[in-house]
């Protein structure tokens, strides 16, 4: 009797626990909720969100060139975030037609909850609001900044985890209107191969206008936007990590246009998504054709 009663209650501790641990992931689930918003008015908020935002980033962003946890923590001036905007699409790829529908895709100031989308509704370049805190500098003063878009999931040429694909550089900006600054890239659509792929957005802090820029001091020789060296820009230009976000994005079929479009190889029963019947049947009606025309011409 002693034994089934010592049972229970070790039952009803081990439930207690359980219900313990749910009841804090709840919790860090409701701290990423907060910063799931385009308005953080308060400081308080915002610093909540600072520390979500520089965890996350520590804990999911394994990359050399980005700060260490503590030292982020210290550097971060802004949360920000993207609104991308893109409209209904139809296209063709290997005979069949496909359809796109219209979409709006928000990457919130905490990036733990950007959910991966296909990489057609990240076609256009986005809108980016930033959202500053009381440790930054007057604008006036100090308000300088470059901001990159970066792949680290990148296969070379193209890039690498440690020198990760270019996809967009603006600097020279007032850290609050993009335009205002100058494009050494231009933004470029995600194009990812059949692996998502994580896209980094930094936000640097500059202390001086960036004298003499040439984007092909960063970049290897593969071609303009391969292997950017984030390290080297980062530390010739005195640059500090001022705020980060990221999106990740999936291949889809309007990928595998772009690239027969740019002449590179996509096989049609691989690497298409829903292939339709046409497409399936469409070398076989071809072999047909050339061996009734051969028939003919023999009889």
């Amino acid at each position: 009797m002693a034994a089934v009663l010592f049972s229970l209650s070790s039952l009803l501790l081990l439930c207690a626990a359980c219900i313990h641990l749910s009841a804090g992931d709840g919790d860090h689930d409701d701290d990423h909720d907060k910063c799931a918003t385009t308005t953080i008015g308060t400081a308080a908020l915002f610093q909540e969100c600072v520390d979500a935002v520089v965890h996350d980033f520590d804990e999911e962003t394994n990359y050399a060139f980005l700060p260490t946890e503590s030292d982020f923590k210290k550097s971060i001036e802004a949360l920000f975030y993207l609104q991308f905007e893109s409209s209904a699409l139809d296209f063709t790829v290997c005979n069949c037609k496909y359809s796109i529908n219209e979409s709006s895709t928000l990457s919130t100031p905490d990036p733990h909850d950007n959910a991966a989308v296909a990489a057609t509704n990240l076609r256009n370049k986005p809108a980016v609001t930033f959202i500053y805190g009381a440790n930054r500098n007057s604008p006036t003063t100090a308000g300088l900044y470059s901001f990159l878009m970066l792949d680290p999931s990148d296969s070379p040429p193209n890039g690498s985890p440690a020198r990760p694909g270019l996809h967009w550089l603006v600097y020279d900006f007032d850290g609050t209107t993009l335009s205002s600054g100058t494009a050494a890239q231009s933004y470029r659509r995600p194009a990812p191969d059949k692996a998502k792929h994580q896209y980094l957005f930094l936000l640097y802090k500059q202390n001086a206008f960036l004298q003499n820029f040439k984007l092909s001091d960063y970049v290897s020789s593969e071609c303009s936007h391969c292997s950017f060296n984030v390290t080297a820009f980062a530390t010739k230009n005195s640059l500090v990590l001022a705020g980060g976000n990221w999106q990740e994005a999936t291949y889809d079929n309007y990928v595998a246009k772009l690239r027969i479009d740019s002449k590179q190889s996509v096989d049609c029963k691989t690497d298409i998504k829903n292939l339709c019947s046409a497409a399936q049947t469409v070398n076989g009606f071809w072999i047909l054709v050339v061996f009734l025309l051969s028939s003919y011409y023999f009889i």
